[in-house]
């Protein structure tokens, strides 16, 4: 919810009155579920029009439309990923609010191996970019620079139009479809870095955001 802003809340509170027929009912009586953290991602703006007078965007909660919602708030307080590290959640938690005492920032800055030249964890942190596009540029640079050779996986997923259907993709029914996350051609080398884009629920410690290295590949195996 964070990302939407105040312009386009008020529209959807507008849209919402007309299509249920409910004009005097905030988004027509619908009952909404807002879920995020106004802490983090700002609203995404496309027209700079629309930005404050410091040329920034205006959250969702500064519309006409959040203030006749007027919704109930829940704070989910219990971390999960971090939750066995009560200092590091403490540290996230300063970060958040932008007032990161001088205890944490000394300590987070000797963790950083770009500050103390360690070139063995430079390697394998996770380096953010703000944007998809530089992230490629980013990734294809530091695959391109390593030395071993290029393996080539081609993907395809299929789902099928009629469940009654024989399995056969020559005769059309089933169709190619990859979510967008997954490319169709993926190249890797040993040494690549990769990450988890979803969780594993069956597989312990397997969630997203989880990085590793290809340190090898097995033989192919036709299922």
């Amino acid at each position: 919810i964070s990302m939407i802003d105040a312009r386009f809340f008020d529209a959807l509170d507008d849209v919402a009155r007309e299509v249920r027929g409910e004009p005097e009912l905030p988004f027509g009586g619908l009952q909404l579920i807002l879920c995020g953290d106004l802490l983090q991602l700002p609203p995404v703006v496309t027209d700079t029009s629309v930005l404050d007078l410091n040329g920034q965007p205006n959250f969702c909660i500064d519309s006409i439309a959040w203030k006749h919602l007027n919704p109930a708030t829940v704070l989910l307080k219990q971390i999960h990923r971090q939750g066995e590290d009560l200092q590091l959640c403490k540290w996230l938690g300063e970060i958040r609010v932008g007032r990161l005492s001088p205890d944490a920032a000394t300590a987070l800055g000797e963790r950083n191996p770009f500050a103390n030249d360690d070139e063995t964890d430079a390697a394998t942190c996770v380096v953010l970019r703000p944007t998809n596009a530089e992230a490629d540029t980013y990734n294809r640079g530091q695959f391109e620079a390593l030395d071993s050779a290029v393996v080539t996986f081609r993907g395809l997923s299929w789902w099928r139009e009629d469940p009654m259907a024989t399995i056969d993709a020559s005769a059309g029914t089933f169709r190619p479809k990859l979510p967008d996350m997954v490319p169709e051609t993926l190249r890797l080398k040993v040494g690549t870095r990769v990450m988890l884009r979803m969780n594993l629920p069956s597989a312990r410690g397997m969630f997203n955001g989880r990085c590793g290295t290809v340190t090898g590949f097995l033989p192919y195996v036709p299922v």
